[in-house]
Formats: C-alpha cells, structure tokens, sequence
C-alpha cells in the first residue's frame, strides 16, 4: 500500500480534512452530535496553520492539523492556561490536533505514523517550532509516550482528556515503524528562504469553509476581524472578510499580503550602534521586526538573513513601535535584488508542493 502525505491545497482536500477531523473528535468524545460535520476553528483561517493530508490517489484517508503561534493563541489556550510552560520552554510553540483517519482504512496505524512523521519533520525543520504541544484522550497516552516521544503536560486546568508535550530536538522518524509492504511519499514544499509558514488556503477556499459552510466569519469578534484584516485585507481576500467599520485603537492595515519569517540581522541604529533583530514577517512594503532594544522612530539600514547563504539589504521606516514588547513595523523604501527575489518568491512560489 502506497499514499503520499502533503500540505492541503485544494478546496476538497481541506472539507474532507476537516470532515475526518471531526468524526474523529466526535468518536473520541471531543465534539458533540449537534457540532456540525467539518472541524473549522478561527486558527484554520492564518497563515500560521498547516493541515497535513494522507492521500490515496486523489482520496484524503487521513488529515492533522498544526496550529502555530498568532494573535488567536493556540486552541488548547482556551481551555488551559500555558504561561508557566512557556516560560520553561522560552521558546516557539505549536499545537498538534488529533489525528483523523478515514472509518475503516485498513492501515490506519501507518498512516497515523506517517501524518505524525510529517508534522513533526515540517514542523521542527520548516516553521522552527521548539516544542509541540496536544489536547488527546487519556487512553492515547501510551500511544504518545511510548510511539512518539511526549511527555505528559501538568496543567492546572481540568481537561476532558490530557495535554501532551515534546521536543522539537528529540527525534521524528518513523518510518521504521510500517509495516512491510506500506510505502509513504512525504511531498514537503520547497524552502528557498527562511519562511515559517507555508499556509496554502486560497481566498476562494477561506470563503467557501468560513462563510459558506460555517459562517464562522461572522462570529468573529471586532479584535478577531482585525487579526485577520492585518493578514489578509488585500486583493480576493479582503472581499470575503467581514465588512465592519472597526473603531480599534490599532495601526494602519497592510496593503499587502505578510508572509511569517524566522530570520535574523541586524540595523545601524541612529547612533552608529549596530542592533540585532529578529524578523517576524514580511510583505511587498513592510516588515515587522523585534530589536534587542527599543527602536527610536527613523529611517534605518537593515541587513537580513533570508536564506542559506542569502542576505538581503533594505531602507526601511518606521511606523510603529511597540516599546514594551521591543516590536516595530517599517515600510520598506528600497531593497536589493535579494530583497527583489524574496517578495516575487514569497507572492508566486512559495506555496507551491514539491513534486
């Protein structure tokens, strides 16, 4: 038996993802009969958020979902509080969701290896995560300590089931574990820069899942609607989000679409001090960085590590400055070829599936 496993990328990959999601949440005791057939929460709909489908052919028989970091927090911060293990970890976090598999698959234990394989070789190699977390019932927990190397997370809070942790350093490969005569293709996507996200959910597919199937847009709060305006408030996206008049005490929308980055470099500062800095995100115009010190308002020289080997020079201006939290947003003025090659990257290429 051979399936391939990738990112969901079509409209039909991420309802019939998000249907297994939910018989599986429903079988576990996770979802109740009256919750609709697909699993779609806020965090489906940010960049930040990766769904891994098995496929057979072009059938999804199995579907995981890995939540990243982001205004919206992490599912499983609705219901336990991770401040103490975050500051333990100091470090990027991401959540895992029980796995789905298709009712009656014959290989559903390989395949439930093969999706963890995935997510945890994308997640620790491509988006940078430090330590995966996951919400699973109590009876999976030899599965997770034994199999996959969790740990069991102490939490305050009384969940419906338990909260498991691992690190990102400890090791993902199971492909020793098939059983003989099971194949499985990881189809991962290109990595030319140092991306940390790599959502491929197109505007039509966002609008057909989160206001046609769900309507989940519309409950959105004004804070939320926000939150997603300051990634997607562009092009065919902006068409499908809420249509608020949002009196928020927030800064100007971007008018093009940010792109999550993990990379370092560092400015001349206004008094001749070189700063170091950690990029955030990017887009056409902008940059979102975080200084080791706060950054007083100007125009400043940035020299970026956007990929193995590739460095990236820009001027750019502030906008805003957080100063608590040492972020700032600039627009960019001018940029080298490197600079040039990474937006056209990141705006035509980057969600491309490696064949």
């Amino acid at each position: 038996m051979r399936i391939s496993v990738q990112l969901a990328h079509t409209k039909e990959q991420y309802e019939e993802a998000f249907r297994l999601l939910q018989e599986s949440r429903r079988h576990l005791g996770f979802a109740s009969n009256s919750e609709g057939d697909l699993w779609v929460v806020k965090q489906h709909a940010l960049p930040s958020t990766n769904t891994i489908v098995a496929m057979e052919g072009d059938q999804v028989i199995g579907a995981l979902s890995i939540f990243g970091e982001s205004g919206f927090r992490l599912p499983l911060e609705s219901e336990a509080d991770l401040s103490a293990f975050r500051e333990n970890l100091a470090g990027r976090i991401a959540e895992f969701s029980v796995p789905g598999i298709r009712p009656g698959y014959k290989d559903s234990n390989d395949a439930l290896l093969a999706l963890y394989h995935y997510a945890l070789c994308f997640g620790s190699t491509y988006c940078h995560y430090d330590a995966f977390v996951t919400h699973a019932p109590k009876q999976w927990a030899d599965r997770y300590t034994k199999l996959l190397s969790y740990e069991p997370l102490l939490l305050r809070e009384k969940l419906p089931g338990a909260a498991f942790y691992r690190s990102a350093r400890d090791g993902a490969d199971f492909r020793q574990s098939f059983r003989q005569g099971f194949e499985a293709q990881f189809r991962f996507p290109e990595k030319k820069f140092f991306l940390v996200a790599h959502q491929s959910m197109e505007a039509d597919t966002l609008d057909y899942l989160f206001n046609q199937k769900t309507g989940l847009f519309k409950q959105l709060s004004d804070i939320e609607v926000r939150i997603l305006k300051n990634m997607y408030d562009h092009g065919d996206f902006s068409k499908i989000l809420p249509n608020r008049a949002l009196n928020l005490p927030f800064k100007q929308l971007p008018k093009f679409r940010r792109f999550p980055m993990n990379c370092e470099g560092y400015l001349c500062a206004q008094n001749g001090k070189k700063m170091n800095l950690q990029v955030i995100d990017v887009s056409q115009d902008g940059i979102k960085i975080r200084t080791e010190e706060p950054l007083a308002p100007g125009s400043y020289p940035l020299t970026i590590s956007i990929g193995v080997m590739k460095q990236a020079e820009i001027i750019a201006c502030t906008v805003w400055v957080d100063d608590i939290a040492q972020i700032a947003g600039l627009t960019v003025k001018s940029g080298c070829h490197n600079w040039k090659a990474l937006i056209e990257y990141l705006e035509r290429e980057c969600l491309r599936v490696a064949a």
